[in-house]
Order: C-alpha cells, then structure tokens, then sequence
C-alpha cells in the first residue's frame, strides 16, 4: 500500500481517509477538492459538471488483493466509473440479481456503472489491481448502497450494516 500512497502523494492528491481492514483489500478515500484534479488524471473525457448531478463525487482508489473479490452490489442514488490504473483486476456485473460473466479489465479500460446495476470487483490471482473511482450522484441519501451478503458471518458485516442494506443471497454450497 506504501508504493499506492507514494504514488498519490506525487500526483498531489491528498488522501483524506484510508481503510485497509476489509477482506479484499482496500481504498483510499482522496480530498474531495481535489476532485477536479482525479477527474483530469484518471477520467480526462469527463469534466465535474458532467458528473455532479447531486452530492458529492467521492473520488477513491481501490486496491484489491489477488483472489479476493468486493460484495455483489449495487446503488439506488448513483452511478459509478471505474478505471485500472494498475495490476490486474476483473468485473463481474448484472442487470438483475444474477451474476453475469467475469470481464478481465485491461490496463487503462473505463468501465461505467449503472446506476441500480448490479457489479463486483475481483482480485486476480496474477496480481493486486488498483483502480480509481469517481460517483456520478443522482440524488442525496444516506442508504444507497445493496449488498448481497453470501459469506456468513462476515467481519466486515457490522460496519456495512451502517451504511448500506443487506440482503441475503444463497451461497453455491448451500442446497436450498
């Protein structure tokens, strides 16, 4: 994560939160006045007009490990854009609840998020992926996130349980 922050730190994007404790990795959450700056270096076909309909554009970078993979979700108030800048890292999204086919990003690919799509980001055995984000906000709101929890018990489940609502889905071992 040293090589990720140094990397940050030299493009002068202030990081204003970090979280490394969840399961697949983490992010770095960057200074939103900095916006402006993220969107130049990672998304240059997009300007901050185009992309804050309503509240704010929440710029981050995700790392996720080889192997590990982000709970399948998705978002009532916004949509999301997404870009490898680094490593190797998959997307599996879904117009329903059903997961659809791995998609292996290549470096530099801009993938857009629906808003209501269902989407997860898969860590790659060949490596760590980092890959910036931006929201496209269409209406304020605290719940925005789903999530579908398949793992029981998860570590990570109280503190998503603030934020976003969980629903349950069907693990593949299970029989019912």
């Amino acid at each position: 994560m040293n090589s990720v922050e140094g990397y940050l730190a030299q493009e002068k994007l202030s990081i204003s939160s970090h979280d490394f404790s969840r399961p697949w990795g983490g992010f770095f959450v960057i200074d939103e006045s900095l916006s402006d700056r993220f969107i130049q270096l990672y998304f240059p076909h997009l300007s901050a007009s185009d992309l804050k309909i309503a509240g704010k554009l929440s710029p981050k970078i995700l790392v996720v490990a080889p192997g590990q993979r982000l709970s399948w979700q998705y978002h009532h108030r916004r949509a999301e854009i997404w870009k490898l800048i680094a490593g190797v890292a998959g997307v599996v999204t879904s117009d329903t609840d059903a997961e659809g086919p791995l998609h292996q990003l290549t470096l530099g690919e801009i993938i857009q998020l629906k808003q209501g799509q269902r989407h997860r980001l898969i860590g790659l055995p060949e490596g760590w992926g980092v890959i910036a984000e931006i929201w496209r906000q269409r209406t304020a709101g605290r719940i925005d996130c789903i999530l579908f929890l398949q793992e029981r018990n998860c570590p990570a489940c109280q503190s998503i349980k603030e934020s976003c609502t969980v629903r349950c889905a069907p693990r593949a071992s299970d029989s019912s």
